[in-house]
């Protein structure tokens, strides 16, 4: 599975605390604010505790969280600038198959 996260976050301290979450977890950076993934079982759980704890109920602030298959995943379209989401795994040594 892949685990896809996107945040819109105004405070900036709080965006990089998220990012760091992300980051530590596993995730990529896709775009400024989105990130992904193989993220499975306990490290997954983790994840979206640390961001449950960062976030809150209530806020304004907005994280969304998708598990995705690896077909789901990879089945997507790239427009404009920028690299392909398959070279930025590649190019970290991940093992999403694409």
């Amino acid at each position: 599975m892949v685990t896809m996260c996107s945040y819109d976050i105004a405070d900036d301290k709080r965006r990089a605390k998220v990012a760091d979450i992300l980051l530590s977890h596993g995730c990529l950076r896709l775009h400024y604010s989105v990130y992904a993934g193989e993220i499975n079982g306990p490290t997954y759980r983790s994840l979206v505790k640390a961001l449950r704890s960062e976030i809150g109920q209530g806020k304004i602030e907005s994280v969304r969280v998708w598990r995705l298959s690896v077909d789901a995943f990879r089945n997507n379209i790239h427009l404009g600038d920028g690299q392909d989401i398959e070279l930025i795994f590649m190019n970290r040594g991940m093992t999403v198959i694409f």
